[in-house]
């Protein structure tokens, strides 16, 4: 394949340290991409499973994971950054912390906690955070006290001062990583270990998507439906704007410009995906007349036309505006389609709708007809493609299983062409899976220090 197109990766390196127990890692980031080469027992699970606590702030994961320590280091910022397990104790040994924490949001939370570390008497840090409240916002339960929470979890708090001071560097570490991380992680593990994932989910991470992937596909159908609800919000509101443009410049004397003809002239292979748009608003016989007289040179250009050749030009506008999300869907369908056999599925531009169609019968298939390995790929890249967050980490768990050889050699790449994939961290046995990527690919064992992959 061609060589990709790539931006300056966020980070330089992320190093795990005594992973259970013994294991020395650090994992080079100077390119985005990596694909790395594991045999079983290596860790790789376990590794992608820690990159992604991290970056997510997943403390209660990182708890159940042995290491000493994690490190750090992002390109723009002078020092790396380290977490030792231990500085995690807090969350969990802390009643008075637990309690203070659920009762406000992060940023008043680090000014509490802040007080309680800076202050020299429990007077005094009672004075500095009323400040921090000076009224009780609506909604907040009364505890009796003109704070949100209880003044005797704050007098506990003060009195293990010392313990709170020694144990609250990872607030420090994980307000770096959240202000310095400029992506979101799309963590993808095995296809076997799915169920186990979600079994394992609280209820606030099973409704979030940006942390997992749902191999379920009501959640692409109702991806589609979104977007094409967007497109048609969008042009009506667009519509609507364009008439009273449109009026305006017909109050004042319509006088067509060099611009409003070559909107036209320049898009006219979408002319009638533009006039499809109008739905039944617009019989095929006009829809034919119009584009014999945009297509005509003499009609075009003659003064008679000027309005209809106006209007056409914002409605152009309009078309142009939803461009973005119509090629999304033309793209997820053709990627789509390269994993389907004897079927493809087709996006209509004019009718904005997604379909799976039997390539022997013509007939339509239900998306949830679709194979267990086809549901993969559909999940996956309506998330890669469809879905609005355009700056992902793709952390890939062996991503071979349950896909044949074809679909291997075919599968990164496109992934990485995708347009929202960022960075990537993949770890694989199959050396199907690297197929014209070997230039981001290496030996997981290159990434231990000191022989400690055994």
């Amino acid at each position: 394949m061609e060589d990709l197109t790539l931006e300056e990766s966020a980070i330089d390196y992320f190093a795990i340290y005594g992973m259970h127990g013994y294991k020395d890692i650090k994992l080079d980031f100077s390119c985005p991409f990596n694909i790395l080469l594991s045999e079983n027992g290596q860790g790789k699970t376990t590794i992608i499973k820690l990159i992604n606590a991290v970056f997510n702030g997943h403390i209660e994961k990182l708890k159940e994971i042995r290491f000493q320590s994690i490190e750090v280091k992002f390109k723009k910022f002078k020092r790396s950054i380290i977490l030792k397990q231990e500085d995690l104790d807090l969350e969990w040994e802390s009643r008075a912390y637990k309690h203070i924490k659920s009762r406000v949001d992060e940023q008043t939370f680090d000014k509490v906690l802040n007080s309680v570390i800076k202050s020299k008497s429990y007077k005094s840090l009672m004075a500095e955070v009323r400040a921090i409240f000076p009224e009780l916002h609506r909604g907040v339960r009364n505890t009796g006290s003109s704070l949100p929470f209880s003044t005797m979890a704050l007098q506990e708090l003060h009195e293990e001062k010392n313990f709170v001071s020694s144990k609250t560097s990872h607030l420090e570490f994980f307000k770096i990583i959240k202000e310095r991380s400029p992506f979101k992680t799309l963590y993808l593990p095995t296809y076997r270990r799915i169920e186990d994932l979600i079994a394992t989910l609280s209820e606030d991470e099973k409704i979030s998507t940006n942390e997992h992937i749902k191999f379920g596909l009501s959640d692409v159908e109702a991806t589609i439906e979104s977007i094409k609800k967007e497109i048609l919000t969008s042009c009506n509101d667009s519509t609507s704007r364009t008439n009273g443009e449109i009026l305006s410049r017909l109050a004042n004397g319509l006088s067509l410009t060099i611009k409003d003809r070559e909107i036209i002239t320049k898009n006219i292979d979408s002319l009638s995906l533009v006039l499809n748009r109008f739905g039944k608003s617009l019989t095929a016989a006009d829809k034919e007349l119009i584009t014999k007289k945009v297509k005509s040179h003499e009609e075009f250009n003659d003064e008679r036309n000027d309005t209809l050749v106006y209007f056409l030009s914002k409605m152009y506008s309009t078309f142009n505006e939803q461009r973005e999300k119509d090629q999304a869907l033309s793209k997820f369908a053709k990627v789509c389609s390269k994993y389907f056999k004897n079927k493809e599925m087709e996006y209509d531009e004019a009718t904005l709708e997604v379909q799976i169609k039997s390539l022997d019968t013509n007939e339509e298939i239900e998306f949830e007809h679709l194979s267990s390995g086809e549901k993969q790929i559909v999940s996956l890249f309506s998330k890669l493609i469809l879905e609005k967050e355009k700056n992902l980490f793709v952390l890939f768990d062996e991503p071979e299983l349950s896909l044949s050889v074809e679909w291997q050699k075919m599968l990164l790449t496109d992934v990485l062409n995708s347009g929202s994939c960022k960075m990537l961290l993949a770890m694989t046995h199959s050396p199907f899976i690297m197929h014209g990527l070997t230039n981001y690919a290496s030996d997981l064992k290159s990434s231990f220090i000191n022989g400690t992959s055994a």
